[in-house]
């Protein structure tokens, strides 16, 4: 018998860089959003040990989120890792799409069903431990997602309806690399009870527009410059183009 669990892309709507902690953390304001039409499989099946694979060969390493994960949550529940899994790949990585963190959160889901067990009390600790962006992944809804990616506060309404096609980009880029580059001025720090209340998708866009962007665009584009290109070609009045996270993938709304 074979548990399998989606891992979606996920889609920064907006992404404001609020402030910056001590230990170098940046504070974050984000509204996400996630989309399966294109994602990524994790799929467990028994063994007498644990094993992990990976569609994409150069992935397939104990380093890899997903043996991270499993290995994080069966210590937390003094499970034995008696699965093999394997992660169909097919998000791009260092997108910007968070697959690392989608991979990670799906495995926790995965395990969970396969073992048929609760969730630990210290789950929120153990996503956290995994990557910034593992806890918005976990919640796989449209929420804000704020601080260094702990606090998740799900909208209290559903969005309306909106086409979103994903443009991943036949390149990479270090989120590292962009958020060193970083300078304030920072972003407004936007909680799930500011946002309005869309009744349509005109609406939401024109709200997104004036209200809100991605503050790691401007890096990215001065790291990447031939990207102006691909929002410039697709920016048109009734749709918006952004970079989702810290690129190269761009989303367009319609």
């Amino acid at each position: 018998m074979t548990t399998e669990i989606i891992a979606p892309a996920k889609i920064n709507l907006f992404l404001h860089v609020t402030g910056k902690k001590e230990n170098g953390y940046h504070l974050l304001s984000s509204l996400v959003v996630f989309s399966d039409s294109i994602h990524d499989i994790i799929r467990i099946k028994e063994a007498d040990s644990f094993s992990f694979t990976c569609s994409n060969a150069h992935l397939e390493t104990n380093d890899n989120l997903v043996v991270k994960a499993a290995y994080a949550l069966g210590n937390a529940l003094n499970k034995e890792l008696n699965c093999h899994i394997h992660l169909e790949k097919n998000l791009p990585t260092a997108a910007g799409l968070g697959g690392g963190s989608s991979d990670a959160a799906a495995t926790i889901k995965a395990l969970l069903q396969f073992w048929q067990v609760d969730a630990p009390k210290n789950l929120d600790n153990i996503l956290l431990s995994l990557g910034a962006d593992v806890p918005v992944c976990y919640y796989a809804k449209p929420c804000i997602m704020r601080g260094i990616g702990e606090i998740i506060e799900p909208l209290s309404y559903s969005l309306p309806d909106f086409d979103i096609e994903i443009m991943p980009q036949n390149t990479t880029l270090s989120t590292e690399a962009v958020f060193k580059e970083f300078k304030p001025p920072y972003g407004p720090d936007i909680k799930a009870s500011d946002l309005p209340e869309w009744h349509n998708k005109a609406d939401m866009m024109k709200w997104l527009r004036q209200n809100s962007r991605n503050d790691l665009q401007p890096i990215a584009l001065t790291m990447r410059p031939d990207l102006k290109n691909v929002i410039e070609q697709r920016e048109e009045n009734n749709t918006l183009t952004r970079l989702s996270g810290s690129g190269p993938t761009f989303f367009v709304l319609s």
